[in-house]
C-alpha cells in the first residue's frame, strides 16, 4: 500500500528487515557500511539471496539491511507452523488442494488449514524479495527523519474518511469535530508509542479500505439496539468470527474508544505493547513468531 512516491519525492530511507531462511537457520538481513567486496562475501553463502538483494539495492541504494539470527531449524519451523498445530496458518478455501492441508480443517468459515508446502512458500523470503512484497520486512518503529506527514497523506489519499479535521458522532448521536486532523492524530500516536506513522496509516487503509467510512468507524452502527453507537475501531482489533462489526465494536466499547482519536491512539498502543515492542517489529515477525526473544514464545502470538 505504500506509494513509491513517498520514497521518490522525499527520498525517504526505508529500513527493511529481510529474513533469510536456510535449511538450518532463519536469518534477517540488514546492510551495513561495509565495502562492496565484504558485502558480496556476506551474501554469497546464502543461495538465491545475493542476486535478489543486490537488485533491490541497485534500485534503492538508500535501503539498509540487518541480520537477525534465530538458530532455528527450517524443517522444524515449517512443521511447527503447519501440521504440528493444524489451523495455525490458513489459506482461502477457494485455493487449489495443493495449498490446503489434507486434514481438511476449516477455520472461521472462509479459511482452510494451510498445507506444509503453502507455509514453506510464504515463509521463504526469497519469494518476497521484490518491490511488491518487500515491505512485510520493513521495521515498524518510528523514525522522524524518514517518516513525514506528506508520506502519511499519500497513503491515506484514497480514504475519504481520513481527510480534514476529525469529525465523529458521540454516544448520544451528536456530531462533533476535534481541532486536529486525522494526520495530526496519527503523527501524535507515532511519536507517543514509537510506531511508524506509515504503518499506522497503511494498516487503517488495509482494514477500513478506500472510499467512505464503514460500520466499524462510522459511529452510527444501530444494530444490537444501538448500544455500539459512538464507538470506533480503526484497526479492527479483536474483530473476528461471522459478525466482525459486533465483536470489533464490543472491544472498542470495552476500551472506551468513543472517538477516532482514542481509537487510533489506542490501536497504536495495542500494536506497540503486543507486537512492535515485543520483538515482532515487522509484519513478517507478526505473522511468523520466529524470534526467541518474544515474551510469548516461538510460533505463538501470531
Amino acid at each position: 500500500m505504500l506509494s513509491k512516491n513517498i520514497f521518490n519525492i522525499r527520498k525517504i530511507i526505508s529500513i527493511i528487515l529481510i529474513i533469510l531462511i536456510l535449511s538450518s537457520l532463519i536469518i534477517l538481513l540488514f546492510n551495513t557500511s561495509e565495502s562492496k567486496a565484504a558485502y558480496s562475501s556476506k551474501f554469497s553463502k546464502y543461495p538465491g539471496y545475493e542476486t535478489l538483494i543486490k537488485k533491490l539495492q541497485e534500485a534503492h541504494p538508500n535501503w539498509e539491511f540487518e541480520i537477525l539470527e534465530t538458530g532455528l531449524d527450517w524443517n522444524e519451523t515449517i512443521v511447527a507452523e503447519s501440521t504440528k498445530d493444524h489451523g495455525k496458518n490458513v489459506v482461502p478455501k477457494t485455493r487449489p488442494d495443493a495449498w490446503k492441508c489434507s486434514c481438511g480443517k476449516t477455520v472461521e468459515y472462509a479459511w482452510k488449514c494451510a498445507s506444509t508446502a503453502a507455509v514453506a512458500y510464504y515463509m521463504d523470503p526469497r519469494n518476497s524479495l521484490n518491490e511488491n512484497y518487500i515491505f512485510q520486512f520493513e521495521q515498524l518503529t518510528y523514525d522522524s527523519q524518514i517518516q513525514v506527514r506528506e508520506g502519511v497523506e499519500i497513503i491515506l489519499k484514497p480514504c475519504n474518511y481520513m481527510h480534514g479535521k476529525v469529525t465523529y458522532y458521540d454516544t448520544n448521536g451528536n456530531k462533533k469535530t476535534l481541532n486536529k486532523t486525522y494526520i495530526d492524530v496519527i503523527m501524535e500516536a507515532a511519536k507517543q508509542y514509537n510506531v511508524s506513522p506509515y504503518h499506522l496509516a497503511a494498516r487503517i487503509r488495509q482494514e477500513q479500505g478506500a472510499g467512505d467510512a464503514g460500520s466499524m468507524i462510522s459511529g452510527t452502527w444501530t444494530e444490537e439496539g444501538g448500544k455500539y453507537k459512538g464507538y470506533y475501531n480503526f484497526f479492527n482489533i479483536k474483530a473476528f468470527g461471522s459478525d466482525l462489526v459486533k465483536t470489533g465494536l464490543t472491544y472498542a466499547k470495552n476500551q472506551g474508544w468513543t472517538d477516532p482519536e482514542k481509537s487510533i491512539k489506542g490501536g497504536a498502543k495495542f500494536l506497540k505493547g503486543g507486537y512492535i515492542g515485543n520483538y515482532q517489529d515487522t509484519l513478517y515477525l507478526q505473522k511468523y513468531c520466529v524470534d526467541n526473544s518474544c515474551k510469548y514464545g516461538l510460533y505463538g502470538h501470531q
